[in-house]
């Protein structure tokens, strides 16, 4: 189902999650709360223009219960799986929160690789209900943009004398 413009707020979350892999070692993840832009707007029915919404949609929760979520369901040795080179990769994901609490239309903003997007699309599409944005004291549909940045520790490399 797709939404026209008219019907969906665009909000970036604030968080932005790292998760990090040894190649060698077991997993370990690391969180890092990011100050985010926003664009919690929607256009207006009698303008061109665009306003703030008043009330944005929000994981049931908090910020906390959907670090706990995203960390208790990514897989974050899908990277090291596929074979992705040491260094750090971040992905954007862009999804919508319907008026009913509902995910949908999941989709990469970015093209990484290493089966990164495919990861944490395959995660929030398996969201729990949100609590859905508010405009002039409606619900409605809103657009999220979550950036998840996946850390791969490489092995050391040794150097030979000579």
């Amino acid at each position: 189902m797709k939404f026209s413009p008219l019907n969906l707020i665009c909000s970036v979350s604030v968080l932005s999650l790292l998760f990090v892999t040894s190649v060698n070692a077991g997993t370990r993840f690391n969180f890092a709360l990011h100050k985010a832009y926003t664009c919690d707007t929607i256009p207006p029915k009698d303008s061109t223009g665009f306003k703030r919404v008043e009330k944005e949609a929000y994981f049931i929760g908090g910020d906390k219960a959907w670090i706990q979520f995203l960390s208790e369901n990514i897989n974050s040795k899908v990277p090291v799986k596929k074979k992705a080179p040491a260094g750090r990769y971040t992905v954007l994901i862009q999804f919508i929160v319907r008026a009913d609490g509902t995910v949908g239309d999941v989709e990469a903003l970015t093209n990484v690789g290493y089966g990164m997007e495919e990861e944490a699309i395959r995660v929030i599409k398996k969201s729990p209900l949100w609590v859905p944005a508010v405009q002039d004291g409606k619900k409605v549909n809103a657009y999220r943009k979550q950036p998840l940045t996946f850390s791969i520790e490489g092995k050391e490399k040794k150097s030979k004398d000579k």
